[in-house]
């Protein structure tokens, strides 16, 4: 009865825990926190003290362009989370299809023999060949979602950009702001956006690692 009940447990944490996912989780998974890590928590920081000291700078020389800064910077944090709702699941898909395939590709090897054996090896490459296209399916709804939030981010960052420069070029024909502070701005207003578009950018890289690490923690 003991031996059964061993022999139960080992198949339910197997069937709870492939060796093929496992395995993909202590490798590949380990490895996409890298990105989380070095890419997007630096980001992060940046985005949330740059911006504020551009506008401590920025306010004192003229405080119609600080707050034009202030009003269009929420901006782009408002889409990226708009976008990154929809690219969670998308990615949560993609690192589930990566799982399963990686798993039965896995399993598969182990049991090369034994199918064979069956005569079951061509139902094992069908099956491994659906697995495969899903994963390509959603790979490619993901992509589509990084370009439509990289298009996004670039098109308010640059809607934003040009609308500063648009009021300082118009103020300077008027006589209304001085040439240095006006050309201070339009060389900071860039680096401004960029800091807060890059946090989206960032964040695309850095999904697969923060699903993996949910998976990691729960195992």
């Amino acid at each position: 009865r003991l031996v059964q009940k061993s022999l139960h447990d080992n198949w339910q944490e197997r069937q709870a825990n492939p060796p093929g996912l496992v395995g993909q989780l202590a490798g590949e998974g380990v490895e996409q926190l890298d990105a989380y890590f070095s890419q997007y928590l630096p980001t992060v920081f940046l985005a949330l003290f740059f911006p504020l000291l551009c506008v401590g700078f920025v306010l004192p020389l003229d405080w119609l362009s600080g707050l034009i800064f202030l009003a269009t910077a929420p901006l782009i944090p408002v889409f990226m989370v708009l976008i990154a709702q929809g690219a969670e699941r998308a990615t949560r898909e993609q690192w589930l299809g990566l799982q399963r395939m990686s798993a039965y590709f896995k399993d598969s090897f182990q049991g090369l023999l034994e199918l064979r054996r069956l005569g079951r090896e061509r139902q094992r490459l069908e099956r491994s060949e659906a697995l495969e296209g899903d994963y390509r399916r959603d790979t490619l709804a993901v992509l589509r979602l990084t370009f439509l939030s990289a298009f996004a981010l670039e098109f308010l960052a640059t809607i934003s950009t040009a609308l500063i420069a648009v009021q300082i070029g118009i103020r300077l024909l008027r006589g209304g702001i001085g040439f240095e502070a006006g050309f201070f701005i339009l060389l900071l207003a860039p680096d401004f956006y960029t800091a807060l578009r890059n946090v989206g950018l960032r964040y695309h890289a850095s999904a697969p690692g923060l699903e993996a690490a949910a998976q990691i923690f729960s195992l």
